[in-house]
């Protein structure tokens, strides 16, 4: 800091991707080791939580991928670094649409709360430049696009990323 070399101690817990495991292994490390900062969790089902315990404490706390508002929404302490799953289908439906020029393009996400902004902003956007279809399912993975795009040389591929 300031142009002079700090020592940082790292501590690595394993919090068994489950919200209660990483709330209880929070408050050890803000209680029982005295961390100054906490980096993680990673994804928003535990970064929700775990935002709580930081900001009640106010240590603060950055999570790399956590992208609901719900994370870092009236807090203090609380960082993401990802950017809000409205920005990201947004995104994701203007390239599938100006890039990849997909004709059908379907969205599979969870059928739950935190899914929707991502959902409802891809479709948004997809609904300017293609025909698409919503189709809920029960999967780890908060949102998956699967457009069908037509390339230059006339051939179609099947992408996918998540």
């Amino acid at each position: 800091l300031d142009g002079t070399p700090h020592r940082v101690v790292l501590i690595v817990k394993d919090y068994e991707d489950r919200a209660d495991s990483a709330t209880s292994v929070a408050r050890a490390l803000i209680n029982q080791e005295r961390i100054d900062a906490l980096i993680g969790p990673q994804f928003s089902r535990h970064a929700i939580p775990v935002a709580v315990v930081a900001e009640n404490a106010r240590i603060p706390m950055v999570s790399p991928l956590s992208s609901s508002p719900a994370t870092t929404e009236g807090k203090e302490f609380v960082f993401r670094l990802a950017f809000l799953d409205a920005v990201q289908g947004a995104v994701m439906g203007r390239f599938a649409v100006e890039e990849l020029e997909a004709s059908r393009a379907a969205v599979l996400s969870l059928v739950k709360r935190r899914a929707i902004s991502s959902r409802n902003a891809t479709r948004t956007r997809l609904r300017a430049g293609c025909s698409m279809r919503a189709l809920p399912t029960r999967t780890s993975m908060p949102c998956t696009f699967l457009p069908s795009a037509s390339f230059g040389s006339g051939f179609r591929k099947r992408c996918a990323w998540s």
